[in-house]
């Protein structure tokens, strides 16, 4: 489990900043659009479980999500192989 620290929403895509032990990591969600289709909100602080694929981009740690929990709400964002919903 870790703690979301701000939410990010960029053009083409929605994205979290994500506080773990020592590391800030960038994680990708969805678009915006997807994510309200989902009625599903996170707030600065809340925990949250992620599970998904790591890569670098632009010399950045990103963590590409595919679902994130959050107490009794999960989001579905990408299927075993990373294809996205929506």
């Amino acid at each position: 489990m870790w703690r979301a620290a701000q939410s990010l929403r960029f053009r083409g895509g929605t994205y979290l900043l994500l506080r773990t032990l020592g590391q800030t990591w960038e994680v990708q969600l969805a678009p915006e659009t997807y994510l309200e289709a989902q009625d599903f909100d996170l707030e600065p602080d809340e925990w949250v479980e992620i599970t998904g694929q790591r890569f670098q981009r632009r010399s950045q740690s990103t963590f590409l999500a595919f679902t994130v929990v959050s107490g009794e709400k999960t989001l579905v964002l990408r299927n075993e192989q990373g294809w996205p919903l929506w």
